[in-house]
């Protein structure tokens, strides 16, 4: 059995330090001489804070920049995997992967244009609200396949 982890930390320049956790656990097993086992399941996931829109000549002057720093995204990704592997002969190989991916997507935005900076109203004397998204994503994947070597 087998065990990754990592963890990172990017610097983006003049936005604010981004964290990110990968972890990957892998348990192999030898049935017999010709059948193999395997089972993997992965995970991601990170913080990143989105730099906002901008106009042409605001990315010429300093592509770094950012008019709206209140964005953030943060997806969670898990990858489960069951793989099966049977040697029928030194040249007939068998093999039966399944997998999927199960993931959440989060997203705090400030909708509007480039030239309008998120920043607090003086009238209400706050922020203008920002769009919150929650979004989940599932995917299943089943693999046979039969190889032989001439």
């Amino acid at each position: 059995m087998r065990i990754i982890r990592k963890e990172c930390q990017v610097d983006t320049g003049k936005m604010p330090v981004q964290t990110a956790k990968h972890s990957m656990f892998i348990f192999r097993i030898r049935l017999t001489e010709i059948l193999v086992f395997q089972a993997e399941i992965g995970r991601s996931t990170y913080l990143h804070r989105i730099a906002g829109a901008l106009t042409d000549s605001m990315f010429y002057a300093d592509p770094r920049q950012s008019t709206q720093s209140r964005n953030y995204f943060k997806p969670d990704i898990y990858l489960p995997s069951l793989n099966f592997n049977w040697s029928i002969s030194p040249s007939t190989q068998f093999n039966w992967t399944t997998s999927a991916v199960f993931s959440t997507r989060n997203s705090v935005q400030f909708i509007g244009f480039a030239t309008q900076p998120d920043r607090i109203d003086t009238v209400t004397n706050e922020y203008k609200n920002r769009q919150v998204d929650i979004d989940r994503f599932n995917s299943y994947i089943s693999e046979l396949r039969l190889s032989h070597q001439y």
